[in-house]
This record gives C-alpha cells, sequence and structure tokens, in this order.
C-alpha cells in the first residue's frame, strides 16, 4: 500500500509540472476566421515541449501559421471564452461541455464525427474524397471554409441546430461512411476509423485550457481540438484532472 502511495504521488508530480507552464496561447489570425464570427479557426501557440512534440500529427497547412510553434484548431462549446497564458488537460472529452455532458465522465465526451473530421482537417486530407470542402489558402476562402467546419463541430457536438454551411462537411462524413459500407475499404485504416473506434484511436482528443480567479478557483475556458501522437498521451493528459481537482481543493497562494 506504501508502495502505491508513492507511486501515486510520483505520479501527479510528474502530471502537475505538465500543467502548471501557464504559458500555452489561444488566439486567432487574421484570414483564418469570420470577422464577427465567434468560431474558429483558432491558433494554440507559446507551446511547452509536451505539446511541441505534438506537431509532427500535423500537416504544415494546419502548423506553425504565423505563430511558431502552434497549431490550428476549432473549439467544442458554444458560450465559452478564450484566454492566453493558460494552463491545460488533454482528455476525451470537453469540460462543461453542452449537450450529453456526463458527471461521470467529467463532461462532454468527444463525438466520433467531429473527431474524424478534424483529424482530416489538421492532416491536411480533408480534400482527398472528392470535391474541396476546405480552402487552406490564407484568404476570404479559408475564413469561410473555417466557418463552414466550426458549424460542422458545434452541431454534431449538439450545441446548435443544422446550418446549411456545415451541409458540405456533415456530407463529407456521410459520403465517406457510405462508401466504406458498399466498398472494398474493409481492410484500410479509413475503415476502423469509422467502425466502432476510440477516439483515441484517431489521434484526436481535447485540449481543456484554464486559468485561476483571484480566489485560486479553477475557471475553465473554451475546450479545443488536437491531435495527438497515441493512445498514451490521452490518458496521461486525463490523469491531469486528478491534478485539477487537487488543485480545487487546496488553497492556492
Amino acid at each position: 500500500m506504501k508502495f502505491k502511495t508513492i507511486s501515486y504521488v510520483f505520479l501527479l508530480l510528474l502530471v502537475y509540472s505538465q500543467l502548471q507552464a501557464g504559458t500555452t496561447d489561444i488566439t486567432r489570425l487574421t484570414g483564418y476566421y469570420v470577422t464577427g464570427f465567434n468560431g474558429g479557426e483558432f491558433t494554440i501557440g507559446q507551446l511547452d515541449s509536451n505539446l511541441q512534440s505534438y506537431l509532427n500529427q500535423y500537416a504544415d497547412v494546419a502548423k506553425n501559421r504565423g505563430n511558431n510553434p502552434s497549431f490550428q484548431s476549432f473549439c467544442l462549446e458554444l458560450s465559452e471564452h478564450t484566454d492566453s497564458n493558460v494552463d491545460y488537460t488533454i482528455d476525451n472529452y470537453a469540460i462543461n461541455g453542452g449537450a450529453g455532458a456526463d458527471a461521470n465522465l467529467g463532461g462532454d465526451p468527444l463525438s466520433d464525427p467531429t473527431a474524424w473530421l478534424y483529424k482530416q482537417f489538421a492532416t491536411g486530407k480533408i480534400n482527398d474524397y472528392g470535391p474541396v470542402v476546405y480552402d487552406y489558402d490564407n484568404n476570404a476562402n479559408r475564413a469561410i471554409s473555417a466557418r463552414g467546419m466550426q458549424k460542422a463541430i458545434w452541431f454534431l457536438e449538439e450545441v446548435i441546430n443544422y446550418d446549411v454551411e456545415a451541409k458540405q462537411f456533415l456530407d463529407l462524413y456521410n459520403k465517406v461512411v457510405q462508401n466504406v459500407d458498399s466498398s472494398s475499404w474493409n481492410s484500410t485504416a479509413e475503415y476502423s476509423v469509422l467502425r466502432g473506434y476510440t477516439n483515441q484511436q484517431t489521434g484526436v482528443a481535447v485540449f481543456n485550457p484554464y486559468v485561476y480567479g483571484n480566489n485560486g478557483e479553477i475557471l475553465h475556458r473554451q475546450s479545443q481540438l488536437i491531435l495527438v501522437p497515441a493512445p498514451g498521451a490521452v490518458i496521461l493528459g486525463s490523469l491531469g484532472m486528478v491534478v485539477v481537482n487537487y488543485l480545487r481543493n487546496r488553497k492556492r497562494f
């Protein structure tokens, strides 16, 4: 029992050291979002060494866009705020998420279609299935593409009603699913991605940022999407919630 206690303390200290950097920044860059629209693309920058190691998963079109090092993302919630100099955890759910939130799981589980769409965007493959649905050029068309994909994500996460701007992204997912059902994709990676997979296997997770209030309380900020290199990264990040819960219950000086 003593050995287990020491092991848990060591593990908590390990995760705690990764969570307390407090330098990660979430912003939006001109040309990557529509002015007046509160969604993505978001740019997550000022990355610590842990997050920088994730950048190998990203295509050039979805990383280091103006801020180095950084990656592009989309938010999962509609009515949360972003912030700079945030701490974070990496989980399979959005803390303070929308419909479908489960207190036993810690929040709103990430949906499979959302994970699939973001992986295609972040790896630069979203246009590989037929018509071009995302314009990666840094111009007004990219901003319009971002708004459509953001609305698709919000719809899939059940925080908005159907919006026609989301149609091409929802149609893309449905088209790929239909092709899987009627073709010989059974032996491909895409088949496993679309059939009973977990979000860890897609390499997609939720970046849950938080800051501290004036009294040391934890204030959760807008949850974002992130590519992760392996299931273990998600497991490690989720352990960070143990630390977050601990921090909630202690006085911060």
